[in-house]
């Protein structure tokens, strides 16, 4: 046996869960190795200096309570579940879709107008920048090529 499953079965000795063939081995180990004797020693040790302890009576809807408040304290962390809240999602989410939709409309049209004002900047440098013939190098017969002349491409 190795020290490091030794070690793991320190505690499972002193709580009597080991077979009789574990003890022994685990025994044996202990009396040839240093180290996992001072290790078995300092824990049955601490096991002895432990008072035991008390047992509690717990009421016997106990459990039952403590599960319906992890369900309403659940509800706080996935406000947006929550039927309260369920204008103001709705409402956050269309701002955002709204903004980013009026982004890229923008972003969009300045480009466009940047490439329309600018008369040193080609056709084919405005295709390459917005990359509009990624699908034109496509075989014949091929998805990319079905899908270029569907968008009515080449």
């Amino acid at each position: 046996m190795n020290c490091g499953k030794t070690k793991k079965m320190i505690s499972l000795y002193l709580d009597n869960e080991l077979k009789e063939a574990e003890k022994k081995e685990m025994l044996l180990h202990i009396d040839s190795c240093p180290k996992c004797r001072k290790d078995f020693e300092f824990t049955t040790e601490i096991l002895q200096n432990l008072d035991p302890a008390e047992h509690i009576d717990v009421s016997p809807y106990f459990f039952q309570k403590l599960q319906s408040r992890i369900k309403e304290n659940n509800k706080e962390f996935f406000p947006l579940f929550n039927p309260r809240f369920a204008f103001a999602s709705v409402a956050t989410l269309s701002i955002i879709i709204a903004s980013s939709f009026f982004t890229g409309a923008l972003m969009g049209d300045t480009y466009w107008t940047q490439t329309k004002s600018s008369e040193t900047v080609s056709i084919e440098e405005a295709k390459a920048a917005l990359k509009l013939g990624t699908l034109e190098d496509f075989p014949e017969g091929s998805v990319g090529n079905l899908y270029s002349k569907a968008l009515g491409g080449a």
